[in-house]
C-alpha cells in the first residue's frame, strides 16, 4: 500500500492513522523519496509493506520528472495506492495522472495492476454525490488518455466510480484559557477506521482475484526490493525522456509535431512527389553523385589522381548534404506553422532533424570510400606488377634472355626490390 500526494497534505499523518507506521509527522516536508513501514500480523496472515511517498506539486521539489517517479514508482510496486489530496481533484493531479499512465504504458513496468482510491482531507461537506460526480470526471478523462495511448484504462489501472473516500479535519483546536489546545476528533477517528476497513476489503478483494490468475507476485519481501530496484533504475534511465511533459495534450501535441518531421525527414530523403519523385531525395541524388565519380575512376585508372578525386567528391557530397538539410529545415517551418506548436517543441525538433540528413551523408560517403580503396588496391597491384615485371626484363636484357636463375638467386632478387619498393610506396603514403 503506498500513498501519494501534494506536499503537506498529511499524507503520513493518514498512514500513522491507518496502520500505526509512526512516520515522521511535522510542518514542511517530512518525507524525502520513499519511506517505508513493514507491518507482520502477530496472528499469522499475509504482511503488508506501507510506502509513505515525498510530497509532490510543490514549488521546494526537485521538478515535474521527479514528482512522476515518485508516483510512478508508487504505482508500479503497490497493490493499492491512496491519492491523498487536500480539497477537490485539481486539473493539476489528473495530468500527473495522465501523463503517469502514458509512463507506464511505453516503459511497461507494471508488474501488477494498482488500485487507486482517492482520500479527499478536510472536508465539511461530505456528501458523496459531488464528490462521486469529479470522480467520473476524472476517470473520463483518464479513460480518454488511455485510448489516445491505445490501450484500456483496466489494463493499466483499477479505479472504481466510487472509489473516494471523504475524511474531515485530523485536528480540532480551540481556546481554553487564552491557549490553543489541539486534539484528534472523534469524527476524524471513526471515519479513518471506516477507511481502514475499506483499504482491507479492496487488498482482499484484488488478492482473492489474482489468485485465479496465477502465483503472487512477490513470495518475500526481498524479491519486491529486488524488483522495486530494478524499476528505480529505469525511471532514473528513461524517465527523463517520458516524464517532462505536463500534459496529455502536450504529449499528443510532441507525437504529431514528430511525425510533421518525420514526414519532411522522409521527402528530404527519398523525394516528394510534389517536386519531382525520387530523383529529388538526398539518397537519389547522392548515388548519383558516388556513381559518376566511380565511373570516371574506372575510365582513366591510371590518370587520374585519387587524392584529388576523393577531396573533390567529399567536398560535392557536403554540399549537397548541407543544401538538403537547408530545404528540409525549410520544409519542417512551414509545415509546422500550427500555432499549437510551441516554439520551444520546434526548436527541438528542428535541432534533431538533420541527424538522418547526417547518416546518409556518412553512408554514401562510405559507399565512396570503398570504391575508393577497391581502385586504389588494384592500381598498386598494377604498379607492383609493372614493377616487378620491369626488374626481370632488365634482368633477362642484362643476360641477353640465355641465363636463368637459382631459387636462392630469385629470392634474394626479390627481397631486394620488396625492400625498395616498399620504402617507396611508404614514402608516397607520407
Amino acid at each position: 500500500v503506498s500513498v501519494i500526494g501534494a506536499q503537506s497534505s498529511a499524507k503520513s499523518t493518514l498512514l500513522n492513522f491507518l496502520f500505526g507506521c509512526g512516520f515522521a509527522v511535522r510542518a514542511g516536508r517530512c518525507t524525502r523519496g520513499l519511506y517505508a513501514s513493514y507491518l507482520k500480523p502477530a496472528r499469522g496472515g499475509q504482511p503488508m509493506l506501507v510506502l509513505d511517498s515525498e510530497g509532490l506539486l510543490s514549488l521546494g521539489s526537485e521538478g515535474g520528472v521527479f514528482d512522476g517517479q515518485i508516483a510512478l514508482m508508487c504505482m508500479t510496486c503497490s497493490h493499492l495506492v491512496l491519492v491523498n489530496h487536500k480539497g477537490e481533484l485539481s486539473r493539476q493531479l489528473q495530468d500527473l495522472l495522465e501523463v503517469c499512465l502514458f509512463a507506464v504504458r511505453h516503459l511497461r513496468l507494471a508488474r501488477i495492476q494498482p488500485r487507486l482510491a482517492f482520500v479527499l482531507r478536510d472536508q465539511h461537506d461530505r456528501s458523496r454525490a459531488v464528490h462521486e460526480d469529479m470522480l467520473k470526471q476524472m476517470r473520463s478523462h483518464l479513460e480518454d488518455a488511455a485510448r489516445t495511448l491505445g490501450s484500456p484504462l483496466h489494463d493499466l489501472i483499477m479505479l472504481d466510480s466510487t472509489a473516494v473516500f471523504l475524511l474531515p479535519s485530523a485536528v480540532t483546536s480551540e481556546l481554553r484559557q487564552g491557549q490553543e489546545v489541539c486534539w484528534t476528533s472523534e469524527l476524524f477517528a471513526r471515519e479513518v477506521l471506516h477507511l481502514r476497513s475499506e483499504v482491507f476489503r479492496w487488498l482482499r478483494e484484488d488478492s482473492c482475484r489474482r489468485q485465479g490468475e496465477g502465483p503472487s507476485e512477490f513470495s518475500s519481501l526481498a524479491t519486491w526490493f529486488d524488483y522495486a530496484a530494478a524499476v528505480w533504475e529505469t525511471l532514473e534511465q528513461f524517465g527523463e525522456q517520458l516524464l517532462h511533459y505536463r500534459t496529455i495534450h502536450e504529449i499528443e501535441l510532441r507525437r504529431e509535431l514528430a511525425d510533421v518531421a518525420k514526414s519532411a525527414v522522409r521527402d528530404a530523403l527519398d523525394g516528394s512527389s510534389e517536386v519531382g519523385g525520387a530523383a529529388s531525395g538526398f539518397h537519389a541524388r547522392a548515388r548519383q553523385m558516388v556513381d559518376s565519380f566511380v565511373a570516371r575512376m574506372h575510365a582513366n585508372p591510371s590518370k587520374l589522381d585519387l587524392e584529388t578525386t576523393d577531396l573533390e567528391l567529399s567536398r560535392a557530397l557536403a554540399c549537397l548534404r548541407d543544401e538538403f538539410v537547408t530545404q528540409l529545415e525549410e520544409s519542417f517551418q512551414e509545415r509546422a506553422s500550427d500555432p499549437r506548436f510551441s516554439a520551444t517543441a520546434k526548436e527541438q525538433a528542428k535541432q534533431q532533424i538533420r541527424t538522418p540528413i547526417e547518416w546518409a551523408f556518412e553512408n554514401h560517403l562510405y559507399t565512396w570510400k570503398l570504391h575508393l580503396k577497391k581502385a586504389s588496391d588494384e592500381r598498386a597491384m598494377h604498379e607492383l606488377w609493372v614493377h616487378f615485371t620491369g626488374v626481370l626484363n632488365r634482368h633477362l636484357a642484362k643476360s641477353g634472355h640465355r641465363s636463368c636463375l637459382s631459387e636462392a638467386e630469385s629470392h634474394e632478387l626479390f627481397e631486394s626490390e620488396w625492400r625498395s619498393y616498399e620504402a617507396s610506396y611508404r614514402g608516397r603514403l607520407r
